[in-house]
């Protein structure tokens, strides 16, 4: 089990402990063998081998103490010595016990060893330091050989991230392992590979040795640790947010995975809101914690607050039955089986036991064995082989057919689409946006004749290839209109630019899609008289000799199934259809003179040579139909349902996602998850759950697991 500390933030020091500079910790780091502090006994064994504290204390002529000894018992000593200015924080036990690395400042780490021999000082580089980044957490490598720490910038409305590691005898210097912006560190699964989390909640694996990153599991998710049972342990499934504390807090549920990402579990049933997961004792009990706060949680949350303070970080022995705790100033010993009762109760004063009092940022060390890795046996996939495209965290990832994973593109601030592979499936287009003030999209194209970056004018959104393969088709909002509910994008233009290169084509006015080789054009429609909404929408085939209307809100609404409340029609969307001759529409309601947007919303599929509509779905409460989108070969269209309404307390085992075959009318399959996509074989589809992505047969619903990441995906053929 991994060493197991809340976040620093909320380890308070105590009062005599203020800021200071990275400087003055390594100027007055020191010996312990300077006068009136006990001369230590060389060697591990003077400690005990089964349990020790490590802890700060206020010393003569204004100094910090280090102190170590044994968790209860008489040998102790101090090993290092700092000045009473200085914020000592990130206090950590080797794995070995040999020996305490410790923070000051965020600048500069020191590495005290029980056996007195000197301190090792291991400062960030400058320039780091000048730009204001700083440490914010720790984790020793299981051979205690190395450190690695998050490097965090403290300025910035972005305050990216990134880990790093240096040797622990100073030997080599912090050297940066990721560069996405985005990555925390977490515990070590073995001497090359550690888990990572980030800010947008993604946990994955890092190789050490080469920076290769792999995500674990495609739902958001955050804390994982490295249970004694050789399985990832973490907190996941509704959402991920980073609240004012150097690491993500998630809301979900306890959930264990293999190191590989396979064999994906819930392994409770009660949802836990912003908490980190710690660790887990012996009785099945999760370790979680808020910020200022720690909890036992199973059924439900027992908060550890006694009368010697509330307890804000914890240590668990490697068999789960032992806790060391700290609040502010005390070090207390806490009997687990004592720890009961209901949500709104304390626990029973007898629970816990105060070891130290006058304290400050302690920790304790029990002996730790690496556990034997879980891996998940290998099973044959009948699914269809396919390149898989998909969106997780700050990149671009692109699966093969072998289901390794490798990152195509990288955003500074998020994604403006989906990736898209050309229809001959040689190439992938995404835009990413990056900046705040100031948005600028890039276009990544890439493929096997290299990659292409382009920065088209304006803040465009990627609508698509054109059907040859050597366009795409950007679409954007000249001006806005006020809605009432905030403003309205008007003035549509579709841009054709030449995949290649980037270079401008052609200018469509309206938004701009593809039935087969016909262009087909949403308009912008006009200001309802009295009110300020955007009506009267038109689809309109535009070729050479002008342009054709298929059909218009007005026309739709008429020969739709209408809202239980009474609204204005407008299309929001059209959905390019694998079928030639047809196009999806998507149907919306808004209230006069307001425009407070009804949730009543319809689907409908319209052949374009009359207009004539051959299949709807209504999108309406307390069922909302999302995530819709037409295969790209035939006529099939799939789509999620989220019973109880979409968001992020939505229990997702409550998705279902279906297809339909629009030109027949039929539902052809339901299944649980979230519909993912389209396999390039038009017999599958995707489905995305919480264990992983599936791969789904439509004829009779079979059912085969993909992959660990259940996200969205675009598919080409190998």
């Amino acid at each position: 089990m991994r060493h197991t500390r809340a976040l620093a933030p909320y380890a308070a020091l105590s009062a005599a402990i203020v800021v200071v500079s990275a400087a003055a910790i390594a100027a007055t780091v020191r010996d312990a063998s300077r006068s009136g502090a006990p001369e230590p006994t060389p060697g591990r064994a003077v400690l005990s081998d089964t349990a020790r504290i490590a802890y700060w204390r206020a010393g003569p002529q204004h100094a910090l103490d280090l102190w170590v000894g044994d968790l209860e018992g008489p040998r102790k000593w101090t090993i290092a010595t700092a000045d009473d200015r200085a914020q000592i924080h990130l206090t950590r036990w080797s794995p070995d016990g040999s020996a305490v690395a410790y923070l000051g400042d965020g600048g500069a780490m020191g590495v005290a060893h029980v056996d007195g021999t000197p301190v090792t000082t291991i400062a960030l580089p400058t320039a780091l330091l000048n730009d204001g980044w700083r440490i914010t957490s720790l984790e020793w490598s299981p051979d205690a050989s190395r450190v690695a720490a998050t490097v965090r910038s403290g300025r910035g409305i972005g305050n990216d991230s990134d880990v790093y590691v240096a040797s622990a005898n100073g030997a080599e210097p912090w050297r940066r392992l990721t560069t996405i912006g985005d990555a925390f560190a977490a515990p070590w699964i073995d001497g090359s590979r550690m888990l990572i989390e980030t800010a947008s909640g993604m946990i994955a694996t890092l190789d050490v040795t080469t920076g290769e990153v792999r995500p674990l599991t495609g739902m958001p998710a955050a804390s994982p640790i490295l249970a004694r049972d050789g399985r990832v342990y973490f907190i996941g499934g509704r959402f991920v947010r980073t609240v004012a504390s150097d690491r993500p807090y998630a809301s979900g549920w306890v959930w264990s995975s293999t190191v590989d990402g396979d064999d994906v579990r819930r392994e409770d049933s009660v949802a836990l809101d912003q908490v980190r997961l710690h660790a887990l004792l012996a009785d099945g009990r999760a370790v979680v914690g808020a910020p200022g706060s720690i909890f036992l949680a199973r059924d439900q949350r027992i908060v550890l607050s006694f009368r010697a303070g509330s307890v804000r970080s914890v240590e668990v022995s490697d068999d789960g039955r032992q806790i060391v705790g700290w609040t502010g100033s005390r070090v207390l010993r806490i009997d687990a089986s004592k720890v009961a009762g209901t949500p709104v109760t304390l626990p029973s004063e007898a629970a816990a036991t105060v070891l130290l009092d006058g304290v400050a940022d302690a920790d304790a060390w029990f002996p730790r064995s690496m556990p034997p890795l879980a891996h998940a046996a290998a099973a044959a996939v009948d699914v269809p082989a396919a390149r898989l495209a998909y969106v997780l965290d700050r990149a671009v990832w692109v699966r093969d057919p072998g289901g390794a994973s490798r990152i195509v593109g990288t955003t500074a601030q998020y994604f403006a689409s989906q990736p898209r592979w050309s229809p001959d499936g040689q190439r992938l287009a995404v835009v990413t946006v990056s900046g705040f003030t100031t948005p600028t999209a890039t276009v990544v194209v890439t493929g096997a004749q290299g990659t292409q970056r382009w920065t088209p004018p304006g803040l465009d959104s990627l609508a698509g290839w054109t059907p040859d393969g050597r366009g795409l088709v950007f679409v954007h909002g000249g001006g806005t209109i006020d809605r009432g509910s905030g403003p309205q994008p008007t003035g549509w233009k579709s841009e054709i630019r030449a995949a290649d290169t980037g270079a401008f084509t052609e200018t469509v006015d309206g938004r701009l899609t593809f039935a087969g080789q016909d262009r087909v054009v949403l308009t912008d429609g006009s200001v309802e008289p009295g009110t300020s909404l955007l009506l009267h929408q038109r689809v309109e085939i535009v070729g050479a000799a002008g342009a054709r209307t298929v059909t218009d809100a007005d026309r739709l609404a008429s020969e739709l199934p209408p809202p239980s409340t009474p609204g204005d029609p407008y299309i929001e969307r059209l959905v390019p259809m694998g079928e030639p001759g047809y196009v999806g529409v998507s149907l919306r309601y808004a209230r006069a003179p307001s425009s407070t947007t009804i949730t009543y919303a319809l689907f409908a599929v319209v052949r374009t040579s009359d207009g004539h509509v051959t299949w709807s779905v209504a999108q309406d409460t307390p069922t909302y139909s999302l995530d819709l989108s037409a295969s790209p070969v035939g006529a099939y269209v799939g789509w999620t349902e989220y019973r109880g309404g979409p968001g992020p307390n939505v229990d997702p085992s409550a998705s279902r996602a279906h297809v339909a075959d629009p030109l027949t009318g039929r539902t052809l399959l339901t299944v649980g998850g979230r519909f993912a996509g389209w396999s390039p074989d038009p017999a599958w589809i995707y489905v995305a759950r919480d264990e992983g992505l599936f791969g789904v047969r439509i004829a009779d619903g079979r059912v085969e697991r993909v992959g660990p990441i259940g996200v969205p995906v675009t598919a080409a053929r190998p």
